[in-house]
């Protein structure tokens, strides 16, 4: 009796380890938008095509709409664990089924997207999101200071703080990309950076009045209260 009694235990120590680690797969959040690359999708040698994929979870099911230069695409499928399966049809062909089969890891989707009888690298990133406070270095003379930023979709609007006082900010995101204007008295502000999401930072070139000079920013942490100072460009 006690003998069965230890496997009868066992037995349900296993079946519920087993459960809890199936919860924890199922768990994997993959809501939300994210940028599509395929490479080689003209052909060999041909620039990437990339997308934005909009995407809702319930459990493992996971549903949402595609766009691209194409058109739009109807998104269905699962994601187990890490392991994404999905099928993207597109509006204008019902008929047509790309399959994407990928990993998952954190804010990085790895994989195969199979068109007929092609198959494709298929690479997805989670669309930044900008909204918050930045502090701003460049190689523009006495240029530092902070920026305040909204964004609505890919719609970007704000502020930028430095000694000389604020003026507004317009601008676009698309994937990585940011391009942002800012104009003050007759001084025109041209930035065209790219936007890391892993270390909250952004690198590119800042022209004003077409004068080009390198810029970075590192966004603050929500509780920071002030920009920290610093006089120095990253590398």
């Amino acid at each position: 009796m006690k003998r069965n009694a230890i496997i009868v235990a066992f037995l349900y120590f296993s079946i519920l380890t087993l459960s809890q680690a199936a919860a924890g797969q199922a768990n994997s959040n993959l809501a939300g938008t994210w940028y599509i690359t395929i490479q080689n999708f003209g052909g060999p040698g041909s620039p990437p095509h990339q997308g934005r994929w909009t995407l809702q979870q319930d459990g493992t099911k996971i549903t949402g709409i595609g766009k691209n230069p194409n058109g739009e695409l109807s998104l269905t499928g699962t994601l187990t664990g890490n392991n994404l399966r999905m099928e993207a049809t597109p509006a204008n062909d019902q008929a047509r089924h790309n399959e994407v089969q990928a990993t998952l890891n954190g804010n990085s989707i790895e994989g195969v997207i199979q068109m007929g009888k092609d198959g494709h690298v298929w690479l997805a990133h989670r669309y930044p999101t900008v909204s918050g406070e930045w502090n701003i270095v460049t190689t523009a003379p006495a240029l530092r200071g902070q920026w305040s930023i909204e964004q609505n979709g890919s719609k970007l609007t704000g502020h930028m703080k430095d000694s000389d006082g604020s003026f507004p900010l317009t601008g676009t995101l698309a994937g990585p990309v940011l391009q942002v204007e800012g104009i003050i008295g007759n001084m025109r502000d041209q930035i065209d950076a790219t936007v890391d999401i892993f270390t909250n930072s952004m690198d590119g070139t800042l022209k004003v009045n077409g004068t080009e000079y390198l810029f970075a920013a590192r966004r603050l942490p929500v509780t920071s209260a002030k920009p920290a100072e610093s006089t120095t460009v990253p590398n």
